[in-house]
């Protein structure tokens, strides 16, 4: 394996010391309006919120988050807020990896269980990558190339050894409103193991009720699947499909049926049009192409993977999001470029991304691409969105950001063919190319400019629908990257 590549792959998974276990604290009032959750320590920044909402009582809401790293680019620690009480008040701890404990844990994930535990997921590994990442720091004027950023890094500091096989995916299943925390380390060496993913069987027709699947790719290149039938406490040696390049870019979900579903498409960093970690028996289109694979034994295997449909092509994208409805019917969102900016202009510019989908109903064929929010202006960068689904209808958290400003919105669609603005969560006087929404991989490392990260969270239970998203403390694009709660009942 050619070693930039993995420092590439590394270096855009994902935020210092926590202060631990803090007491319940009053984050604010006002179910709809959003809330800044308490930091782990002063001034600490933190990136990359998930958020679950428990089907079986809506008034538990649980956010988990990465920090410890400059930018968001990786984190060293996992933060969790739980509310018991539709998020009046939060009560707030560190998430421990069961190994490698604060050297470097990025990507977290959190769902409830249907036994009422809570699942928080990352990845892990060594410190090396979060030293590398934290100190790695420019503006848009002084960034280098890709090539140049990895070249430096490579030729200076060696990794360790067993970089590749020392990391992995760590689940926590917590009980207790957060006092009570277990973790375990799913099994096998996964060389890479990056951008996780998860989804819960909650279906009463499904005869893998309570399955709990977490997805990942690594440098194989490959996705993996691992199941866990016991709520979290264990996993089982994971599944691995075999991809043509790495495909960090991947979703998974659970229909009705029982049925598991992986997607994929071969990553690359946005803005930069080098496939990473290709074989050379890929084909000319593979970069765009969009996979498929089903699991019908409960995630014990998989079927041969099947190309669905295209989009832009490499570094036209962004990272998607996938959702399954109670009917069935399964939504891939991701956001695209009809250009991309020279990526040797100083300063940096980004691309502007629309949003765009396709949609499967039942064991129907997918169809072809189409926009999902014609209405949004030219020239409007869509970044970092993020779908879900009560069961009927469809929410869409994401980021519009124009010449003028940066807002965060929630839309909605009854069918999922059209999304409407259905509320402005967040307004803030950034312009489209001085805020980091995956739209250039070289903005990752600038940091005069605000950065959220790579994933925003999204959930819905009933008629709560609940948004996490990261924006700074204040107007000034440098201060604090804080997270922030939007709750909502809506009929």
């Amino acid at each position: 394996m050619d070693r930039r590549d993995f420092l590439a792959g590394v270096a855009a998974a994902g935020a210092a010391v926590t202060s631990g276990c803090n007491p319940f604290r009053r984050a604010g009032a006002g179910a709809s309006a959003p809330i800044a959750l308490e930091p782990p320590g002063p001034g600490v920044s933190v990136y990359e919120p998930s958020i679950a909402i428990d089907p079986a009582n809506p008034e538990r809401i649980a956010v988990a988050a990465q920090y410890g790293v400059r930018g968001g680019r990786g984190g060293r620690n996992i933060h969790l807020w739980l509310s018991e009480d539709g998020g009046r008040r939060w009560h707030a701890t560190r998430v421990p990896r069961p190994k490698l404990d604060g050297e470097f844990a990025a990507d977290p994930l959190t769902a409830f269980h249907e036994d009422g535990g809570l699942i928080v997921g990352s990845n892990f590994s060594r410190r090396w990558i979060a030293d590398l990442n934290d100190g790695n720091t420019h503006t848009r004027s002084t960034v280098p190339s890709f090539e140049e950023l990895w070249g430096v890094v490579d030729g200076r500091i060696a990794p360790p050894e067993d970089l590749l096989t020392s990391g992995g995916i760590a689940v926590s299943r917590v009980e207790d409103g957060g006092r009570t925390l277990s973790a375990t380390v799913v099994p096998g060496i996964s060389p890479g193991a990056d951008k996780t993913s998860m989804a819960l069987d909650r279906s009463p027709a499904s005869p893998h009720r309570g399955a709990i699947y977490v997805a990942w790719s690594d440098q194989v290149p490959s996705v993996r699947v691992a199941r866990s039938v016991d709520g979290g406490r264990s996993f089982a040696e994971p599944v691995t499909i075999e991809t043509r390049a790495l495909a960090a870019m991947q979703q998974i979900a659970v229909r009705p049926d029982g049925s598991v579903h992986l997607m994929w498409t071969s990553a690359a960093m946005p803005g930069l049009t080098t496939q990473l970690n290709a074989g050379a028996d890929g084909a000319p289109d593979a970069g765009s192409l969009i996979y498929h694979a089903v699991s019908r034994d409960g995630g014990a295997s998989f079927g041969e993977p099947t190309a669905v449909a295209s989009h832009a092509g490499v570094g036209m994208v962004g990272i998607p999001s996938l959702a399954a409805d109670a009917s069935g019917s399964l939504l891939w969102v991701w956001g695209q470029s009809d250009e991309l900016p020279d990526p040797s202009q100083r300063p940096v510019l980004q691309a502007r991304h629309r949003l765009f989908a396709i949609r499967s109903d039942g064991d129907a064929d997918w169809s072809a691409p189409y926009e999902l929010c014609p209405w949004v202006p030219t020239g409007t960068h869509m970044g970092l969105p993020v779908v879900a689904t009560g069961g009927t209808g469809w929410w869409l958290l994401t980021y519009l950001a124009d010449d003028e400003r940066t807002r965060v919105v929630l839309l909605r669609s009854d069918d999922g063919r059209r999304f409407e603005l259905d509320r402005t969560l967040a307004t803030r006087p950034y312009p489209v190319d001085e805020i980091s929404l995956m739209g250039s991989y070289l903005l990752r490392f600038c940091d005069e400019i605000p950065q959220i990260g790579d994933y925003v969270g999204l959930a819905v239970a009933g008629s709560r629908v609940g948004a996490a998203f990261v924006l700074p403390e204040s107007v000034e694009p440098t201060s604090r990257a804080t997270v922030h709660v939007s709750l909502s009942d809506v009929r």
